[in-house]
């Protein structure tokens, strides 16, 4: 059993403790958190970086519970476990009620689809940011630039030839280049952002229940890396240090998140948009730079999420190809890259975009799903006699059976090796009861929330507007678009003469 769960992964390439890393953060740090200011908006400058920092950290223990979960059904079963729908099947499939264990099959299908959907979405989202904030560089300049779905189109096709790399360890590199581009433009905001602080009197300090849900579902949404948790746990060359990797960058994810959504709060106030960077300036180099470097962020991880969805769809279409065929692999990334374009140009509204797979699919993800396993865990090992050894010194002694083991200790394991307590397993209970519980009333709360949200958008939010990608010149730099302006229309003239 112990050698099942050693063989998880076995076939995949390896990837080494820097590239896990880079991989974590630049999946996890994404679109979502530059969202984050204006879901901070509604919940207040008080309660909104307290709930987030709560919730990211309560993500981490549900993805490290996931992690294990995964590990105690492949030493029980001997069979690798190695995805999300995997842990789902064996936890329905060891359940003691009846019907789950005839449903098993259909967990499976629940997990992955929401995977799928979520990654996708997620996807679908980056040609909404990199099409607006594309659009406000190229106004300044092109007085008739195309609008945001035309922009989409163009952004396809490079979008598109990056998914036609195979395997984790190729996009080392891609999310080492992300990772740089990002903290440039991280640090070019924070800049901006702190030498134009406004009194805290011009903002809320608590929000109300509609707009905190709101808030929450965001925050989900910002965490857009727990699918690549496992994944990239079983590729790793040394797994014994994803602990520390995994909670290193979830401890960066709150911090990131927490600067940019106070201050961006309080810098913008209520006229924010639903991404930080269509609140800067225009028609200065400073902040299109900004614009430039975090779509070419979002450019360069659009492989690595959409990665996470081609591992879990490609396989069931492979499995009716004899011999495998690259062509109808290419020509089917190709087509679900189309049909994400289509997505978002069909709903062009970034922040209700984030909230709404944010409680349909991420909150599911990563409270509701990972603790009803983890419950499924715990109810085996205490029916069962299965227990998670580990000895003195940290080193795993794999599932053992209690009745099994061969020591003269009353509680038959092994030397060195200890049992959990009777407190410690209720108070493992009581906290993933209570996780899935807060999932399931973010999910219906802001899902309500969401819904009338959009609707809001689509009846009061113009295809012109700064928050759309249009262009708001400020008045020192009015003089200088009014030039380029006229400069283009004396070119135009002269050209019809």
């Amino acid at each position: 059993m112990v050698e099942a769960e050693s063989n998880r992964g076995q076939g995949r390439q390896v990837v080494s403790n820097a590239g896990s890393f880079m991989h974590l953060l630049r999946s996890h740090i994404g679109i979502g958190v530059l969202s984050i200011p204006w879901a901070l908006s509604r919940a207040g400058l008080v309660v909104g970086p307290i709930l987030m920092v709560v919730m990211i950290q309560i993500t981490w223990s549900t993805m490290m519970s996931l992690v294990e979960s995964a590990k105690h059904y492949s030493r029980k079963s001997g069979v690798p476990c190695e995805s999300y729908g995997d842990v789902a099947y064996n936890s329905m499939q060891n359940c003691s009620f009846e019907m789950l264990r005839k449903w098993a099959r259909g967990g499976r299908v629940v997990v992955n689809f929401s995977i799928v959907t979520l990654q996708l979405i997620i996807c679908s989202s980056f040609y909404v940011f990199i099409a607006q904030n594309t659009r406000q560089v190229l106004a300044v300049v092109w007085p008739g630039v195309p609008g945001d779905r035309v922009i989409m189109c163009m952004v396809f096709i490079p979008a598109t030839l990056t998914t036609l790399y195979e395997g984790l360890s190729n996009f080392t590199w891609i999310s080492t280049l992300g990772n740089i581009f990002y903290l440039t433009a991280f640090i070019m905001i924070v800049t901006y952002l702190s030498i134009n602080l406004k009194p805290l009197a011009t903002v809320q300090l608590y929000g109300n229940a509609e707009g905190t849900a709101i808030f929450l579902s965001t925050v989900a949404f910002s965490v857009e890396g727990v699918t690549m948790v496992l994944p990239l746990e079983i590729s790793m060359e040394h797994r014994q240090n994803f602990w520390w990797l995994s909670f290193a960058c979830y401890v960066t994810l709150s911090t990131v998140a927490a600067t940019f959504g106070a201050m961006g709060y309080v810098v913008f106030g209520s006229s924010l948009c639903e991404s930080l960077t269509l609140n800067l300036p225009e028609a200065d180099t400073y902040h299109d730079a900004i614009r430039i470097l975090l779509a070419s962020v979002l450019l360069l991880s659009y492989p690595i999420q959409f990665y996470v969805a081609m591992e879990i769809l490609w396989p069931g279409i492979e499995a009716k190809l004899k011999p495998r065929n690259r062509i109808c692999e290419i020509l089917t990334k190709v087509g679900i890259s189309s049909l994400l374009c289509i997505a978002a140009a069909t709903l062009p509204f970034i922040g209700s975009l984030a909230a709404l797979s944010g409680c349909l699919f991420a909150c599911p993800l990563q409270f509701i799903y990972p603790s009803l396993i983890a419950l499924s865990v715990k109810s085996d090992e205490k029916n069962n006699g299965y227990v998670e050894a580990e000895s003195a010194d940290g080193e795993d002694r794999g599932l053992l059976h209690r009745n099994g083991a061969e020591d003269n200790s009353s509680t038959g394991l092994p030397t060195g090796c200890s049992l959990e307590s009777e407190t410690t397993w209720k108070l493992n209970i009581l906290k993933h009861i209570t996780t899935a519980i807060l999932g399931v009333a973010i999910t219906i709360c802001a899902l309500v929330s969401t819904i009338t949200n959009i609707i809001q958008d689509y009846r009061t939010t113009s295809s012109s507007s700064t928050c759309r990608g249009g262009v708001n010149i400020r008045d020192g730099d009015r003089n200088v678009f009014e030039r380029i302006t006229m400069a283009t229309s004396l070119l135009n003239a002269s050209a019809d003469l």
